[in-house]
């Protein structure tokens, strides 16, 4: 930086320039000033002469133009004959020919070139520090630093927009005490230099400030700030907000030098939108790391809960299952007793071997369930003759439909149906379903069992023209021990039959659906794959 400094005080001090008149013929006629060795004794000479080839091709068309325009014309030439690397030409158009105004800028290319050395460095440092740091408040220090050293600065503010205020707030800043940043803290929208800046989203640059009576430079001025540039910050169009420098001391910024900082702040807003989405990864990250620790402290207690439910319902069913076995063992022996029995004694004896029957039926689902949520609900899924197993389970259910006056109708396709499935978990699903159909069935009502056979699958249905169910019930129908409000005294089931059908299906392969509308009745179907021909 220092380097840099001296040579343009170098330049300013000793900077050389010779002013020139030359004719048409493109012959200087008079040296009014001249502070170029080799020029001094160059009248009458074609001045394209005092250069090389390529730089005398480049002089005279630019002669030409000016003679043609009548227009001055600038220009820079390598001038290797006269000991120069570079000078600068202005060519204006006179009565008799041109004044020419010649000056030696090599000192300027050298300090043009130092300056894009140190740009290139202050670049590369601040890329750096944007890798480094992973926090504003250090890269901006870190920045500021490096800037300050190239810029002679004295103070900068980074403000940020806080959308929910619609204000910008003071984050980052230095070159003031912490109280008087405390009552910047806080900026409307295009109050002060920031706020103006994060209004109209478009840079500011304010020079001369100790001369200035404009309200929004008022602060700075009682700084003592006399140059003060700003910035909106903004990534991938949205306005994030605002970084400023000021400098005490200078009176301009050169355009170079207003490219620099522009560039910097577009480095720094793209950096600081980065680690703004860092910073809400990693909140956004810790909140989910807090919510899945609570769920997996529910599902462990919710599985403990589970397991301790199953446990009970095993252990109160094999518990019961014993003495319900015995009684209904009894009850049988009775009935079949060499003693006679009144007619009310045998009507008693039936009632207590129907209620343990329904019991043990109730009790046996349960176990199901409880061996299907262990995963020990063993299936053997082979071929097995579905129209068979219908007219079989058809004929176990009969008597119960006759009590009621239901009609059972089956529409039995021609041979076999053949499909996987278990043959004993497969009549228990049909037994469930047949007792659902005549159970919420109408008295005098009808259920009828048919087929729909395709190439790969075959669908079971179970139609009933009972009182149906709403959309609601649909939802919940599957779930254990749910039972559908009838509306009439009809025989009660367990609630599980269902639960128990949807998880069999499910495990032999197959798919189940259910169709229904209130008072139109019920259609339950199952769909399981056929037998591949060989």
């Amino acid at each position: 930086m220092t380097q840099i400094k001296n040579v343009q005080t170098s330049y300013l001090n000793n900077y050389k320039n010779t002013f020139l008149i030359v004719n048409f013929q493109l012959e200087i006629t008079q040296i009014l000033t001249c502070n170029i060795d080799g020029l001094g004794k160059a009248v009458t000479k074609n001045i394209s002469a005092l250069f090389g080839a390529a730089e005398s091709e480049i002089i005279q068309s630019k002669f030409h133009l000016v003679e043609e325009t009548k227009c001055s014309i600038k220009f820079e030439v390598n001038a290797p004959f006269l000991d120069i690397e570079w000078v600068e030409m202005v060519i204006n158009p006179a009565e008799e020919g041109f004044t020419v105004f010649i000056q030696d800028i090599s000192d300027l290319k050298h300090i043009d070139k130092a300056i894009d050395e140190s740009q290139f460095t202050l670049m590369a440092d601040v890329a750096n520090e944007i890798i480094l740091h992973n926090e504003p408040r250090k890269l901006l220090n870190s920045l500021f630093t490096k800037l300050s050293a190239f810029l002679n600065l004295d103070v900068y503010f980074n403000y940020l927009l806080d959308e929910e205020a619609g204000k910008i707030r003071l984050m980052n800043y230095t070159g003031v005490s912490e109280e008087m940043a405390k009552s910047i803290e806080w900026l409307e929208l295009g109050e002060a230099v920031c706020g103006t800046v994060a209004k109209e989203r478009k840079a500011f640059i304010e020079v001369n400030i100790a001369k200035s009576n404009a309200k929004r430079v008022q602060f700075v001025k009682s700084l003592g700030v006399n140059l003060y540039v700003c910035h909106p910050l903004m990534a991938y169009g949205r306005l994030i907000g605002t970084l400023s420098f000021g400098s005490k001391t200078r009176t301009h910024f050169s355009q170079r030098e207003l490219d620099l900082i522009k560039r910097l702040c577009e480095q720094y807003a793209k950096s600081l939108e980065r680690l703004m989405l860092i910073s809400q990864l990693k909140q956004q990250n810790q909140h989910l790391e807090k919510v899945n620790v609570s769920l997996l402290e529910a599902k462990k207690k919710a599985e403990t809960a589970s397991k301790a439910k199953l446990n009970f319902l095993k252990m109160m069913s094999h518990e019961l299952r014993t003495p319900l076995n015995s009684i209904l063992g009894f009850s049988q022996i009775l009935l079949g007793s060499n003693e006679p029995l009144s007619k009310k004694q045998t009507m008693k004896i039936e009632k207590i071997i129907s209620s343990s029957s329904h019991l043990l039926s109730l009790i046996n689902d349960i176990l199901d369930i409880v061996r299907g949520e262990n995963g020990k609900l063993a299936l053997t899924v082979q071929p097995v003759n579905l129209k068979a197993a219908v007219e079989n389970c058809l004929d176990i259910m009969k008597h119960e439909a006759e009590a009621r006056n239901i009609i059972l109708l089956h529409a039995p396709e021609e041979g076999e149906v053949l499909v996987l499935g278990d043959q004993v978990r497969l009549k228990q699903v049909i037994m469930n379903l047949l007792s659902n159909a005549i159970n919420y069935n109408k008295n005098n009502g009808e259920v009828i069992v048919k087929y729909d056979v395709t190439q790969g699958n075959t669908t079971l249905h179970v139609m009933d023209s009972g009182i149906g169910m709403g959309k609601k019930e649909l939802d919940k129908v599957f779930q254990p021990f749910y039972q559908v409000d009838k509306g009439h005294n009809f025989h009660e089931g367990s609630g599980i039959g269902l639960t128990i059908v949807r998880k069999l299906i499910t495990e032999m392969g197959g798919t189940y659906k259910i169709e229904s509308e209130s008072n139109e009745g019920t259609t339950f179907s199952i769909t399981l794959k056929n037998v591949p021909c060989e």
